[in-house]
């Protein structure tokens, strides 16, 4: 399944995004699960929209939707697993650990209070993230390139990411 985070304040570039996402999709001949994750309750009439690009294309189906309550920063208390895939679409602050084989995805600011093993995507030129402490973690950039970093009481912003 693929995972496409959408910024649905402005419904009519989301629709774009979407549309774009399935037009590159069209010559695929095996058709593939997608998970939108909004930022914000998507509208009714905005969701209807979403319903009808996915249905005027065939190489996709939307198998869920998600989206994460506003809130102005949110504190966590849990181990994140291997095998789970996180969404940090707001400020957080995690105490606890992330495991060898989770996965996180990152459009703001994240603070880890522990351990970081697992695989970093940071989707947002603006995000970064702190850690306690960096073990093997694996970071991806845009272009998919994967780059693996240790070391601890570090901030690794977008930026420093994409120049190791």
């Amino acid at each position: 399944m693929e995972t496409l985070l959408i910024d649905n304040k402005d419904e009519a570039q989301a629709i774009t995004t979407i549309n774009n996402y399935l037009e590159s999709r069209r010559l695929d001949k095996r058709k593939k699960e997608v998970c939108l994750v909004f930022n914000e309750k998507p509208s009714n009439g905005f969701f209807k929209q979403v319903l009808l690009t996915f249905f005027n294309f065939k190489s996709a189906y939307l198998k869920m939707i998600k989206y994460e309550k506003e809130s102005k920063c949110n504190l966590e208390k849990t181990v994140i697993h291997s095998g789970e895939e996180v969404y940090c679409l707001g400020p957080k602050i995690i105490v606890g650990n992330v495991n060898n084989g989770a996965l996180l995805r990152i459009k703001n600011n994240v603070v880890f209070i522990g351990e970081v093993h697992g695989t970093i995507i940071l989707e947002d030129d603006k995000s970064s993230i702190y850690a306690d402490k960096f073990a093997n973690t694996i970071f991806i950039d845009r272009h998919n390139n994967k780059k693996v970093f240790s070391g601890e009481k570090y901030l690794m912003s977008y930026e420093e990411m994409e120049a190791m």
